[in-house]
């Protein structure tokens, strides 16, 4: 096998077993095929996407179906996985701040949450709640995500708030 494509499969292998893999490819084959004029040439076959094209597990709504959702679902919680300073610039009515980039609050955070309750997230443009989403659901949360974020919130003329 060329080297690299040993080294890429051996680094690829290595985040999968360590948890970091996001948004890379869940699985990798290689296969040997002749090319023409009789060179061999590894191929490589990229199955299971990215997390971020699994997302059919995670309900994904544009603004007004995300609003008309979080205010039909009864006991929904609102959630803002944005850092402090930009929920302080201005963030969805009602909603509370679980930082996901703060991981250790973040999973003390959503390991607190009853399960019982469904879970409306945001952040500012949709990958940070998606990744957040994929954490939360791995752990048994209903969640639901607002795609992309409370940028298309605003754009879509819904208030925010800085209270």
């Amino acid at each position: 096998m060329a080297a690299p494509v040993k080294h890429f499969l051996d680094t690829l292998g290595a985040e999968w077993a360590s948890g970091t893999l996001v948004d890379k490819p869940a699985a990798v084959f290689t296969s040997t095929a002749t090319m023409h004029g009789g060179q061999e040439s590894t191929l490589l076959t990229m199955l299971g996407l990215c997390s971020a094209c699994q997302s059919q597990e995670i309900p994904t709504l544009e603004p007004t179906a995300y609003e008309e959702a979080l205010q039909q679902t009864a006991g929904a919680v609102l959630i803002d996985v944005r850092q402090p300073d930009e929920y302080a610039e201005g963030h969805l009515s009602g909603a509370r701040l679980l930082n996901v980039l703060d991981e250790a609050t973040f999973e003390a955070g959503i390991a607190a949450l009853d399960k019982s309750k469904p879970y409306f997230i945001y952040c500012r443009s949709g990958r940070r709640s998606h990744s957040a989403a994929v954490k939360m659901k791995a752990i048994g949360l209903n969640v639901t995500d607002l795609k992309g974020g409370i940028t298309a919130w605003e754009a879509a003329g819904k208030p925010i708030t800085k209270e």
